[in-house]
């Protein structure tokens, strides 16, 4: 048995473009969220440089990554409409 979600055949039927600037955010924090560990970045009060920059690195990888992904993703249904 398939699984709808709750939708309608004409609601799956629909298929939209998402922001792809918000998606790539999301999917950057969710990986970098998931890796990370906020134990290594404090040494007392002070903030562990090279942790927050190979971090920051991290994100914009993952952020470009994403990004590139959800833009390609969205031209393809654009084209199919």
């Amino acid at each position: 048995m398939e699984n709808n979600y709750g939708l309608s055949p004409a609601e799956i039927d629909t298929v939209q473009t998402i922001n792809p600037e918000l998606a790539a955010h999301n999917i950057a924090l969710a990986y970098i969220s998931s890796t990370a560990n906020p134990e290594k970045l404090y040494k007392g009060e002070a903030v562990i440089l090279d942790d927050v920059l190979s971090l920051s690195s991290q994100y914009v990888e993952a952020y470009n990554y994403a990004y590139n992904y959800v833009t390609h993703e969205n031209k393809l249904i654009k084209e199919a409409e």
